[in-house]
């Protein structure tokens, strides 16, 4: 359904009789009310005055809201001497600060993506004319349209942003606190036994993935630090490096069932740099070549073994974890691999390190009765 004023102001709202007209109003929150507004009918046949006076009373609103503001003393009565600051100016605003330059660039591609949906929606908006109806509605519109993903993706954005500009002073409030979202389940794909074989018997002819898809399974490490690695950080039988996410060292033995994978890597070229080198390129890989040569193994085995056509390379780690946790490593253990607090977030030790009847049952059968040979009180001799 086509609304007449597809990007409306903040509290114009729009709604189709059952006869097929438009009633368009100016609709003030509980807040607003309060200080003294109430709704006002628009014109569903003059869009553009309707538009316009919608926007004249938001002003209203923003001059009595700051004048109340300033009345009480808070330290945030400067907001209103920002009006005219749009969603594309605190975009900009934003990433010209040290927030930004203290993201990683994996994170700064992410938020990027969603910065450019963002202002392709909002970016001529006021920063200051946006409530928590507001935003409300636009998640429950791409909860349905784009899906719970991306719908909780994006409000998370532009909570980021809401606050930024609350320590600007572009505003009083974050609109997107509180919103009760529905929160995504985190993804469980494990691989089997039977997958991980068919993925490595595809690798006979491309070992560089071979020793990459190892070195997830068996040492539990992402993709970026895998591309990265350096051949001078595999020295004695260990691995040892620094992670790219968390900036924090890791110190692994390697997996004996890396090692036949990581002798092919080490015949190599022993003056370059990093350790895998890619066998169609001839040089080290690159994130979308790496994707690409991966999708490719996996769409072969998976003609062997179809449930493989789901997995992903990310599902490696979490197999790690997965498997390490049924050969009865401990949760301390497990996350000190995986290089995370897995063993005391409950929301990490649900992506790595689901319950499974093996795990829980080493549980219940550590429940014995004790001996009966105890000596009774009052026989000791």
């Amino acid at each position: 359904m086509t609304r007449p004023i597809p990007n409306p102001p903040a509290r114009l709202r729009q709604r189709q009789r059952s006869d097929g007209s438009w009633r368009i109003w100016w609709e003030p929150e509980g807040a607003i009310r309060a200080l003294g507004f109430q709704s006002a009918e628009l014109d569903p046949l003059r869009l553009t005055w309707s538009t316009r006076e919608a926007e004249r009373l938001n002003n209203d609103v923003q001059l009595v809201r700051g004048e109340a503001i300033a009345a009480s003393g808070s330290p945030h009565k400067r907001a209103t001497a920002y009006n005219g600051r749009t969603v594309k100016d605190l975009i900009n605003a934003y990433r010209q600060s040290p927030h930004w330059d203290n993201l990683k660039p994996a994170t700064q591609k992410d938020y990027r993506a969603a910065f450019n949906l963002i202002e392709n929606k909002w970016g001529a908006s006021q920063v200051i004319d946006f409530d928590k109806p507001i935003m409300l509605e636009w998640y429950e519109t791409l909860y349905r349209s784009a899906g719970k993903y991306q719908a909780a993706s994006l409000l998370r954005k532009m909570s980021i942003l809401f606050t930024y500009a609350e320590q600007k002073g572009w505003r009083f409030d974050n609109p997107c606190l509180r919103m009760k979202l529905v929160i995504p389940k985190s993804r469980n794909r494990v691989a089997s036994w039977s997958e991980i074989d068919a993925l490595l018997k595809e690798c006979n002819n491309t070992p560089s993935m071979g020793t990459a898809i190892a070195l997830a399974i068996f040492q539990g490490q992402r993709q970026k630090d895998i591309i990265e690695a350096k051949l001078a950080d595999f020295t004695g039988g260990d691995w040892l490096f620094v992670r790219s996410k968390r900036g924090n060292h890791g110190a692994l033995n390697i997996h004996p069932e890396v090692l036949p994978w990581m002798r092919q890597m080490l015949a190599l070229d022993p003056d370059r740099e990093t350790l895998l080198i890619s066998e169609v390129t001839g040089r080290a890989y690159t994130t979308d070549h790496f994707q690409r040569i991966f999708y490719r193994i996996r769409k072969n085995a998976a003609k062997q073994l179809p449930a493989l056509a789901t997995l992903q390379f990310r599902d490696l780690r979490r197999t790690f974890g997965h498997m390490a946790r049924m050969g009865g490593a401990s949760e301390r253990d497990v996350a000190d691999a995986l290089g995370n607090n897995a063993w005391k977030d409950p929301k990490l030790s649900g992506t790595y390190m689901p319950a499974n009847a093996d795990t829980a049952s080493r549980a219940v059968n550590a429940i014995a009765r004790p001996d009966n040979d105890e000596p009774k009180k009052g026989n000791e001799k």
